[in-house]
């Protein structure tokens, strides 16, 4: 649906098909008309896969990981809106502060600000097809305080004044790679190549050690199904519906 559709059809269908004076509308007209119809023009974003994630595993594990971090909450930085100012905890002389460092990848095209606005009603999302140019693959861990989990320019500075066997080799934890099906194109992120890929895990918890220096630190994955075999029952939105309702495996 788009302003341009509907004038199409109303000019060369429609009205002559009608007995009426009028013979044409301009696209201004059918702009007000899809507004009356309740469309709006909105940027294209992901949507939200809701079925699978109810599964009556998931909302158990879901509970367990909910009371998890609420029993180390009070030993965790708070940020204060509107400006997200940073409130650090109130700890005893034996506590120390506790950290949450998150992973997930993201997947970009490098056409994906292509074709990005269309005229949508409400709760209605478009379901964009794959093939949007090359594809980039980013593999990254996040904090709060810090966003993405490198060393400020700070530490950088501070780790080039050290020796060889202190120096970190990597000072940002963040991973791109170029996949495609030809010879000669990067695999798809999964969970061999986090496992192996030394830059990731093991210079990742040394980055994190540089920035967190007394903490105590909770890495958290997802259960996403490109961590491959070694979780065979893991959610896949390949296999969920669009919208609620319906059989899911």
């Amino acid at each position: 649906i788009n302003p341009k559709l509907l004038q199409r059809y109303i000019n060369e269908t429609l009205l002559p098909s009608l007995s009426l004076k009028k013979k044409t509308v301009s696209v201004r007209h059918c702009q007000r008309w899809l507004w009356k119809l309740g469309y709006r023009r909105k940027r294209h974003s992901k949507g939200v896969y809701w079925d699978g994630h109810e599964r009556k595993d998931v909302k158990k594990r879901r509970k367990e990981y909910l009371a998890e971090l609420k029993s180390f909450e009070s030993f965790r930085a708070t940020y204060a809106e509107p400006d997200m100012k940073e409130v650090r905890p109130e700890l005893a002389d034996d506590e120390v502060e506790h950290v949450v460092i998150v992973h997930d990848e993201s997947s970009f095209h490098s056409n994906d600000y292509q074709n990005n606005h269309y005229w949508l009603k409400a709760n209605e999302q478009v379901l964009k097809k794959k093939g949007r140019g090359r594809l980039i693959m980013v593999s990254a861990f996040l904090c709060e305080r810090y966003g993405l989990l490198a060393l400020t320019d700070e530490l950088i500075a501070e780790n080039e004044k050290l020796i060889a066997e202190l120096r970190l080799k990597f000072t940002d934890s963040t991973t791109i790679i170029y996949p495609e099906g030809k010879a000669g194109g990067d695999a798809y992120w999964n969970m061999e190549q986090m496992l192996v890929q030394e830059s990731l895990i093991l210079q990742s918890i040394l980055i994190a050690r540089r920035l967190f220096p007394k903490a105590i630190i909770h890495w958290v994955f997802d259960n996403s199904s490109a961590h491959g075999s070694l979780a065979k029952d893991a959610l896949s939105a390949t296999k969920m519906n669009v919208g609620p309702g319906g059989k899911v495996a």
